[in-house]
């Protein structure tokens, strides 16, 4: 008897196999997919990078205006002055060492 003859193979190689053809062919339709598709890859991605750092720029100006907008109330219920919109970032540039506004951190 000669080797290959008396040595089958084993049962895992042909579940290796089905496993690397059907990653494959999800793989192959995909890309035919998006061959087709009127969309752009990062629009079917969901991928905005521009638009996000915009987002998120305007969410932050947002959030500061609220913050300001807040503690100024607190500050006339507690009879004190506001605070200027300049001396409200000067303030947070002290406390997070944020460089947005100009100033190099400390």
């Amino acid at each position: 008897m000669r080797y290959r003859e008396r040595m089958a193979p084993p049962p895992a190689i042909g579940l290796v196999l089905l496993g690397v053809l059907t990653g494959a062919g999800i793989i192959i339709f995909l890309l035919i997919i998006a061959t087709f598709s009127p969309m752009s890859s990062s629009e079917i991605l969901g991928f905005d990078p521009v638009g996000n750092a915009a987002r998120r720029a305007a969410a932050e100006a947002e959030d500061e205006e609220q913050m300001l907008a807040l503690q100024n109330r607190f500050r006339r219920e507690a009879g004190e002055r506001e605070v200027a919109e300049e001396e409200f970032h000067a303030e947070i540039q002290r406390e997070q060492g944020d460089t947005r506004y100009g100033a190099p951190p400390s």
